[in-house]
């Protein structure tokens, strides 16, 4: 009877184990990229790209592609470009979707500056994401470092105030997001003031500390 008893038990806990191994079965990963106009994101998610051979994904590439190439999803788009309005979610989602579904992101990619919104977070993990291990890194630099760099490119429209606008609705778009993320416990924070050789390196460590390694 006691050797009954402990055949059960030793199945019952290999089950377990299988049932919890099935649920933290990743097939790949993504990195999500955020940071304000003027951090850095998208040189390091270049970067970044190269050294983990795999997709640096921008849904603002994503959409000029389309729309030079005069694809279905740039005809789509370019109804709302014309009209100088918003490309709802559901398109970006459409538009991301296809991307990611072709070969080279299988193993993973890395999304530039998307989702920028709490709603598209929540959609892109419901109907993007799927099982693929998901971490997101926030280039964290003082307003007064993004004005500084910005008004040194000599643009324009990089005035300090145009810059501190542009701020404030990243602050007011992003904050929840990044407060959401971070209560998922996949948020990692990165010195985006350091130079930018050093918060490569600081990104490169947290997401090895993570399990996702540097194929170069």
């Amino acid at each position: 009877m006691k050797t009954l008893v402990t055949v059960l038990m030793m199945v019952v806990l290999a089950a377990c184990s299988t049932q919890k191994e099935s649920k933290e079965t990743t097939n790949g990963y993504v990195i999500v990229l955020l940071g304000a106009p003027g951090s850095g994101k998208g040189t390091q998610a270049v970067d970044l790209s190269t050294k983990l051979a795999v997709p640096h994904i921008s849904t603002g590439d994503l959409f000029r592609y389309h729309k030079s190439n005069g694809t279905p999803l740039g005809k789509k788009a370019s109804e709302y470009f014309d009209k100088g309005l918003l490309v709802p979610d559901s398109l970006v989602m459409e538009v991301v979707a296809a991307r990611v579904a072709e070969p080279d992101a299988q193993g993973g990619y890395i999304l530039d500056g998307f989702p920028r919104t709490l709603e598209q977070a929540k959609e892109l993990e419901k109907t993007v994401i799927g099982n693929k291990k998901l971490l997101v890194v926030n280039l964290d630099v003082p307003d007064a470092d993004i004005v500084k760099r910005l008004a040194g490119r000599g643009r324009a429209d990089d005035t300090p105030e145009v810059v501190e606008k542009r701020l404030q609705v990243y602050h007011s778009q992003t904050a929840p997001l990044i407060d959401f993320y971070r209560k998922k416990g996949v948020l990692i924070e990165i010195d985006g003031s350091q130079p930018k050789e050093k918060v490569f390196v600081d990104i490169v460590g947290a997401l090895n500390s993570q399990g996702i390694r540097s194929k170069s």
